[in-house]
């Protein structure tokens, strides 16, 4: 037997400000569902999403994984919005996100305006 095991998992992504946030903290679930912020729009609307495991001595490794989250309507977020108390909480945060983006398609130092 592997005296490592169980591993645990905490899944996350890299804010447009650079700050590494969890969206599921550490569990013993390998994968995970969640709801992320839109991607930057300057980088074809990527993300940065992260996987921290850690083996019984709480030793742990971390590996980022870039993905596409393209922008959503209000309207659309209102579909996908769920009573579902952790959910909710995670659709708020990314509806926060939305509301605190910038489109910076039409500025040419938008890096220097946030």
């Amino acid at each position: 037997t592997d005296s490592d095991l169980p591993l645990s998992y905490r899944f996350g992504f890299i804010s447009s400000k650079g700050d590494e946030l969890t969206t599921i903290q550490q569990s013993s679930a390998p994968s995970s569902f969640s709801a992320f912020p839109r991607g930057d729009s300057q980088l074809n609307n990527s993300l940065s999403c992260t996987v921290e495991v850690f083996d019984t001595f709480d030793a742990s490794t971390t590996d980022y994984m870039p993905i596409r989250v393209n922008p959503i309507s209000f309207a659309e977020f209102s579909q996908i919005f769920s009573p579902n108390m952790s959910i909710s909480i995670e659709m708020v945060a990314v509806a926060s996100s939305v509301l605190n983006s910038v489109d910076c398609t039409k500025s040419p130092s938008c890096p220097l305006l946030n």
